[in-house]
């Protein structure tokens, strides 16, 4: 499956939220989705939070932010865009939707795993 960084960061996200609320064979598959999005966006990470540091601030605090609406934060987002948008292959895990469908996930939650459901095929 073709994923952006941006929607594997997303998906790592939700499933990270969900990750505590689901087991067996639902649970295994969030976990293993999990090693392999964590996996496929180390250097991601690394480049995001050298992006952030090029141009945070330290506050009265002592600690790196950012603010919302400045030239600092626009030139921030701006760079991350652009490794956001790069796709990658990833060997996602896939399970059956009888799995989600027999969970007490939130509508919310259930949609947060569409990802990783496989399609029915059409005969």
């Amino acid at each position: 499956m073709k994923l952006t960084n941006l929607e594997m960061f997303n998906y790592l996200n939700a499933l990270n939220n969900i990750s505590d609320k689901v087991y067996g064979k639902l649970g295994y598959a969030v976990a293993r989705n999990l090693r392999k999005i964590t996996n496929e966006l180390i250097e991601f990470e690394d480049m995001r939070l050298k992006i952030f540091y090029k141009y945070a601030t330290l506050n009265k605090d002592n600690e790196y932010e950012l603010q919302p609406n400045t030239e600092s934060y626009q030139k921030f987002i701006n760079e991350i865009n652009e490794i956001a948008m790069i796709s990658h292959k990833v060997d996602i895990y896939k399970i059956e939707p009888d799995l989600v469908i027999e969970s007490n996930l939130s509508a919310k939650e259930l949609n947060d795993l569409i990802f990783m459901i496989k399609d029915e095929e059409v005969k």
